[in-house]
């Protein structure tokens, strides 16, 4: 019997959360009296994967620690352990220090660089450092381009390829955190191998070669069998390290280059441990086939109920289909799975698989509502370097954060930007994603050879876009406003949609004028459904966006105390967010919240513009939509409503108090649209927030853990109450600790006269128990919202200047709330807090 624990973390910094759930990976290679460790997050996929398993015949053990706490060790004495890793904690339970020290060397990728030179291996030219800051362009000996590596990094992480020394230069002054990296010569290569070794009585035998599946820097599979299986290069060395101390299984990264006398092969780093491909090869033994690909898979899906693999799962009786192998990291967006059968079959099998688990992906998303002709008629635009005919445009994009690879790029910046930019990196950036074509002005200096679109104005091009589409598309549009909660309906009737209807939604938090614009330019051709966020932040703006979205829903989400400065007054408020009534579509609807403080002067205003439909949601029977109960349990809500004339039941997998209430409209919106309320309720425990709606990490220390509440972006009133409200429920484990770290509780440039009661946030803040508090920017002018007695830590007027004292202050079991006003910059201390430990978890 063995006891397994894959847990990577202790092979080196993990991408945020992934390190616990590629324990998982481990399942596949058990037998059937084996026991194994596993994060307790994944207890809800264990019925899935246990099944999945036994169809495709693979006999697994089926007993399970749901923890990865090497102390469990005590419970199985005699049993043989297998980790990932040799790392300290297992060196701590199963001795063997000659071991532990030849891993630790070659897990550096500096160490390994100077051990293989030392053994006369070929490796690629590299100069190594013991800090980044040590690097200085004038004394690079390597010519580019090359590959800025830390010095660890699993599956490609932090690897970054440098054309020039402009790129590595803009890198390095982006660098602010201090860690040991190398510079290593970019080779040309046919392919790179993964050539994996096993150490068996002394000896080091070859134990696999497979061929890597690499794009942009990132290892994302392998394939097998590989034609250089019987290459013996590396045999002396492999068998070098076992004599030196190295016991199972490790692997050589190798890049395949041609020469004028026949292939050269080029060590880049050793992994001293299990590799990826190690499982799937594993698992090839144990069911008897000998030609299979692993591929990892990004996807938006958050649980197997979400998707259905069951027709092209592995048959043994064709030796063909798919395995699901990382099972666990669909809690992070991946999945790896081994593809197995001839060729033609796995291009078939990876097809399919593509297509189930990202069908919003790039490949197969429709090209925007117009066409590249009707683009250029409205636009009164001409293109060039193209024919636009043959273009695919797939989105609509003037951010260079948020672009995806078949967008329209719009440049939209101001003349003196532009004018600043002279050797046109920032267009050069666009077409680096795999932007499809560029809207540029016809006066635009830099010679632009891709595909563009000259217009006289792109800001006036992409108004015109918008107004057509918004004009010709025969879907539905909903408008969604209020001073809080627009981002997270958005995204949450998205995820509950997108199973039943084609929907149509940015997924991000702009929400001004040309994020507007964008969002309709955008729609898709094959839409059904089209969710726009419009912030109403003037009088002027309620009816210009409305104009454009011509909504046939309104969902006014909620007042609250936002952009007074400009609005004077709270009646003015909801009379300029109302005024988007003015062009809702002959028959179209409201949703207004009646629980909210404003309700009663929202629906008079709202009166007083339209005779349309309102329909009302809260937690009163009168309400078309009726929240009936929530019950708070384990950070997430246990909802049960009515919406109309049905009664649904659901999990609603956040923490806030206004999560639940917040669901009922979402779910009032799903029944207006003709879904089915009992599909949308099953897809609700796998929503996860986007970041403007707040996130919840769980940070792993050496020795513990922390938790991090991350508001950091958002700082209106109704947030810091919530937040409080919040604290209160909240209970820290063993000796753990409440901090607060907040800026001013509003914008008050803003907000000048804001009719705020600081008794009431007294109160609350009274009730959230906080044990510690610190506060930065303007918060002093609020100080009268502070309980007697609370134990305030310390003000800065900068958040920079708080941010060692909090990370010095931090502890295990502690729970730390961060919430501020955008221009506080606090979500520089959360970025910290989140480094600060070897491996984060986001719960939501």
């Amino acid at each position: 019997m063995r006891l397994f624990n894959h847990d990577i973390r202790s092979s080196g910094p993990a991408n945020l959360g992934l390190g616990r759930m590629y324990a998982s990976r481990a399942l596949c290679i058990t037998d059937p009296d084996d026991v194994i460790q596993l994060p307790a997050e994944l207890k809800k996929h264990w019925d899935f994967i246990q099944t999945h398993y036994a169809r495709v015949g693979l006999a697994c053990c089926n007993k399970v620690v749901w923890s990865l706490n090497l102390d469990y060790i005590k419970d199985y004495p005699g049993c043989e352990l297998d980790f990932f890793f040799f790392g300290k904690r297992e060196n701590f339970f199963q001795p063997d220090d000659e071991r532990f020290k030849l891993t630790k060397i070659l897990n550096s990728k500096n160490n390994f660089i100077e051990y293989a030179l030392a053994n006369g291996v070929n490796v690629p030219n590299t100069q190594v450092f013991k800090s980044v800051f040590d690097i200085n362009i004038k004394n690079i000996k390597i010519n580019f381009p090359l590959y800025f590596k830390p010095e660890f990094s699993l599956s490609g992480l932090g690897i970054v390829r440098c054309e020039s020394s402009a790129t590595l230069i803009r890198l390095l002054d982006h660098t602010s955190t201090d860690f040991a990296c190398q510079l290593q010569q970019a080779l040309t290569v046919k392919c790179w191998l993964n050539f994996q070794f096993q150490e068996v009585a002394g000896k080091a035998l070859m134990f696999l070669v497979t061929e890597q599946i690499i794009k942009d820097n990132a290892h994302l599979g392998n394939i097998y069998p590989s034609k250089y299986a019987d290459v013996k290069v590396f045999h002396e060395f492999a068998q070098l390290i076992v004599n030196q101390g190295m016991r199972g299984i490790f692997a050589f990264d190798v890049g395949v280059v041609e020469s004028d006398f026949g292939d050269q092969f080029f060590v880049i780093e050793c992994n001293p441990r299990i590799n990826a491909a190690t499982y799937p090869a594993m698992v090839a033994k144990k069911i008897g086939v000998n030609q299979w690909k692993s591929v990892t898979f990004k996807t938006s899906f958050r649980s197997y109920t979400d998707f259905n693999l069951k027709d092209i799962e592995f048959n043994p009786v064709t030796a063909s289909g798919v395995i699901v192998i990382n099972w666990g990291s669909i809690e992070h967006g991946s999945i790896m799975l081994m593809l197995i059968g001839t060729s033609e079959q796995q291009d078939f099998l990876l097809n399919k698989s593509s297509s189930r688990l990202n069908p919003d992906s790039e490949s197969k998303k429709t090209s925007i509502y117009l066409s590249p002709k009707q683009v250029a008629q409205v636009t009164a635009g001409e293109w060039q370097h193209c024919d636009a005919d043959r273009l695919n445009l797939t989105g609509i994009n003037h951010y260079l954060p948020y672009v995806n690879p078949g967008d329209l790029f719009f440049d939209l910046r101001k003349p003196e930007d532009i004018e600043k930019d002279k050797d046109g990196l920032h267009l050069a950036r666009a077409l680096n994603k795999g932007v499809s074509a560029l809207v540029i002005s016809r006066s635009y200096r830099n010679n632009i050879s891709a595909p563009a679109l000259l217009v006289d104005n792109p800001s006036k091009a992409l108004q015109d876009m918008a107004l057509a589409t918004s004009l010709q598309f025969d879907g539905v549009k909903i408008q969604v406003i209020g001073s809080h909660g627009k981002t997270g309906f958005k995204t949450q009737l998205y995820h509950l949609l997108r199973n039943q209807l084609r929907v149509h939604a940015q997924l991000d938090s702009a929400n001004l004028q040309n994020p507007v614009w964008r969002a309709l330019a955008a729609i898709p051709q094959d839409a059904q459904v089209a969710i726009i966020e419009a912030a109403i932040p003037t009088s002027f703006a309620g009816m210009d966006r409305a104009f454009y979205i011509r909504p046939n829903y309104i969902i006014l989400t909620g007042i609250g105390f936002e952009h007074l400065s400009s609005h004077k007054s709270l009646d003015n408020l909801i009379a300029n967010k109302v005024s988007s009534l003015n062009f809702l579509r002959p028959g179209g609807a409201v949703l207004l919240n009646a629980d909210d403080p404003y309700f009663p002067q929202v629906l008079r205003a709202v009166k007083k513009v339209s005779q349309c439909k309102v329909y009302s949601f809260g937690s009163k029977d009168e309400n078309s939509a009726y929240l009936i109960h929530a019950v708070f349990d384990n950070f997430q809500w246990r909802v049960k409503v009515r919406i109309l004339d049905e009664l649904v039941e659901y999990l609603v997998p956040l923490p806030e108090n206004y999560a639940p209430l917040a669901s009922v409209s979402v779910f009032l919106m799903a029944k207006l649209l003709g879904c089915d309320l009992q599909q949308c309720a099953a897809r609700y425990p796998s929503y996860q927030h986007f970041e403007s709606s707040g996130n919840l990490y769980e940070v792993s220390l050496p020795s513990g853990r922390f938790m991090v509440y991350d508001q950091s972006r958002r700082g209106e009133w109704k947030g810091f109450l919530s937040m409080f409200e919040l604290m209160s429920r909240i209970k820290p484990e063993r000796a753990g600790r409440k901090i607060a770290v907040i800026s001013e509780l509003i914008n008050l440039q803003d907000n000048p006269n804001a009719p705020i009661d600081l008794l009431e946030m007294k109160t609350v803040m009274a009730r959230a128990g906080i044990d510690a508090l610190f506060t930065v920017a303007n918060f002093k002018d609020h100080a009268l919202a502070l309980p007697d007695g609370l134990n305030w830590v310390a003000h800065e007027a900068d958040s920079a200047a708080i941010l060692t004292r909090v990370l010095n202050y931090v502890s295990n079991d502690d729970v730390i709330f961060v919430r501020g006003v955008e221009k506080s910059r606090l979500d520089r201390l959360v970025q910290a807090l989140l480094a600060k430990g070897h491996a984060v978890r986001k719960m939501f």
